[in-house]
């Protein structure tokens, strides 16, 4: 059945429950903001609240600020607070498109970008890593507008404190695209990080130069744990003698004041008392030379175009006309391609904040990359690890995301030992052209599955140690046509073993069990993006007994009314195909 843009990732809606990723840069959500009364000699830094200790507080320094760019929260921060999950809107395929050029597109119908099933999948995670808060977004964003490279006045006001966030889409999808700029290889290469004299330095280095000539810092940072990541705007630096200093900040949780972030530089600490949000009692986040926990993340290098570390190598897509005819274009010429030395699959897993089962990555040499008896382990040549400034609350952290060549074979424990309760989790990859996931495994305290992913996206294999009914995502950027599947109602008996293949070339799909001891019922969902449509073709109660292999010949469909052949051959007997309809229509 053909659908329309709007509908896309139809298959999304088979999967399990969404889950939410919440973070610690989190606002409330709430309609209350920070109080903007003036001090009583009239400073330009908020309210006087004795010396900015209570959580939202204003700080007022009392000594000569010793750099200083002219930026002030209540002129130049948002007047709104800091947002988590909400109504309000996040990424869309324009902003994907924005980031990596034409080559997301599966097809450009009028204008409107329809996503490559990776960059579906890329944009979706990325999303579900906001859900808590968008403290990164909000300093980039507005440092952008400080710096004159982002106008205010298409977003609604000709400042940025008086810009409204309710109904203000183009807004919120801009503090979104804003805050994904902490992923980008540009940015993590180009992070400085280094003692607290260091970061200090480099923070007075920067604030003293005249304005335009000088990099933009967003100052973020962890707690001694490594949890509770949180990004902030500095704009100033006080001495406050004795070799103290206090770096002036726009904390996007208290809009409207100025915060500070205490730091010595003789016995090499830094501290700062926040909340995730103003409603929340204080945590102290503090550090020293040791804990390396305190960075500044550079603005610039994210407003350019990126690489597409998910865009099929070569290839073209096609843009669709008004009505004329569909007019092939090259839409990867216009797409930076990462050199074949950087391209890498990102694996990641989504739980709920504060109770979420763990990664340990094994390649077939034996080492190990992920998170072993809470610790941070990184034995893989290679492997890159991403810890986004976005966790549930400031004694959490969130799980990493892997970043790992493509030629490493590897395989995934999804580690259950350390919840408290059972979670609800999704494992996926994204690869070069390609993305694999497993949505919904209902994940117990002290099970341990097994998930193998090949390096170049065509295999799945998933054994668990418990009944579970996953769904099963398989997606290709094809180059004649794209295709994104959901297998939902995948159910495999404890200690069985799921498998998915799928040949582009051939236009196969390949199910099979092992190890199971009752038939599995599925249903299946695919998407096929041709050159001048989207089409979805649904079918339900495809059954497998326990040892049978099913292959899906879906390349046959091409358009509604067709068939597509399903043959399923036991471990005794002979192959059986039948022909399967569109039970979408």
């Amino acid at each position: 059945m053909s659908t329309s843009l709007g509908s896309r990732r139809v298959a999304s809606a088979l999967a399990c429950a969404a889950l939410v990723i919440v973070a610690a840069c989190s606002g409330g959500g709430g309609s209350k903001a920070a109080s903007t009364s003036s001090s009583a000699s009239g400073g330009a830094f908020g309210s006087a609240g004795g010396g900015g200790d209570a959580v939202g507080a204003a700080y007022v320094p009392t000594g000569p600020l010793v750099a200083d760019n002219g930026f002030r929260p209540e002129k130049d921060g948002f007047g709104f607070e800091n947002y988590g999950a909400s109504a309000n809107k996040d990424m869309s395929p324009v902003e994907v498109r924005r980031i990596f050029g034409d080559a997301v597109c599966a097809t450009i119908q009028d204008g409107n970008c329809l996503l490559t099933p990776p960059a579906q999948q890329w944009m979706d995670q990325s999303n579900q890593i906001m859900s808590g808060g968008h403290c990164y977004g909000f300093s980039v964003a507005a440092l952008q507008m400080f710096d004159g490279k982002v106008k205010q006045t298409p977003f609604g006001a000709d400042t940025t404190v008086a810009l409204p966030l309710p109904n203000n889409d183009p807004l919120q999808r801009e503090i979104a695209y804003s805050f994904i700029h902490q992923m980008f290889d540009t940015v993590q290469g180009a992070k400085v990080s280094g003692t607290p004299s260091q970061i200090l330095d480099k923070l007075i280095e920067t604030l003293k130069a005249p304005k335009g000539t000088a990099e933009l810092y967003t100052v973020a940072f962890f707690n001694r744990q490594g949890g509770g990541g949180h990004a902030v705007t500095a704009y100033g630096v006080e001495d406050k003698g004795d070799n103290k200093f206090a770096i002036l900040i726009y904390d996007n949780n208290y809009p409207n004041v100025t915060r500070a972030i205490q730091l010595d530089k003789t016995a090499e600490t830094w501290s700062y008392q926040a909340a995730t949000n103003p409603s929340e009692p204080s945590s102290l986040y503090e550090g020293d030379a040791t804990t390396k926990s305190l960075f500044l993340y550079p603005t610039s290098p994210g407003i350019t175009q990126q690489p597409c570390p998910f865009c099929a190598p070569g290839g073209t897509g096609t843009a669709l006309g008004s009505g004329t005819g569909a007019q092939p274009v090259a839409l990867r010429s216009t797409t930076q391609a990462p050199a074949a030395a950087d391209l890498y699959n990102e694996v990641a897993l989504e739980g709920s904040p504060g109770n979420h089962g763990h990664l340990v990555i094994t390649d077939d040499q034996g080492h190990r990359a992920g998170i072993i008896d809470g610790k941070p382990v990184a034995e893989i040549p290679g492997v890159r690890t991403v810890t986004s400034f976005a966790a549930s609350v400031w004694d959490e952290a969130e799980e990493p995301v892997y970043r790992i060549p493509v030629s490493v074979k590897f395989t995934i424990s999804i580690d259950g030992s350390a919840l408290k309760t059972a979670d609800v989790t999704n494992v996926l990859m994204t690869g070069p052209g390609y993305d694999l996931a497993v949505d919904g495994i209902m994940l117990d305290p002290g099970q341990v599955d097994t998930l193998q992913l090949s390096p170049d996206g065509t295999h799945l294999s998933y054994t668990t140690t418990k009944s579970e009914s996953p769904a099963i995502a398989i997606g290709v950027d094809g180059a004649g046509a794209d295709h994104a599947f959901v297998l939902k109602g995948v159910d495999v008996q404890g200690g069985g073993t799921i498998n998915a293949s799928i040949d582009s070339a051939a236009g196969t799909l390949t199910l099979s069990t092992s190890g199971t001891t009752t038939a599995g019922q599925y249903a299946m969902v695919m998407d096929l993006f041709t050159p001048t449509s989207e089409q979805v073709f649904v079918h339900d109660n495809i059954v497998l007994n326990p040892g049978d292999t099913a292959t899906l010949g879906f390349g046959e469909w091409k358009k509604d009314g067709d068939t597509i052949s399903l043959t399923i051959a036991g471990p005794n007997g002979s192959p059986n195909t039948i022909q399967l309809s569109d039970e979408g229509n």
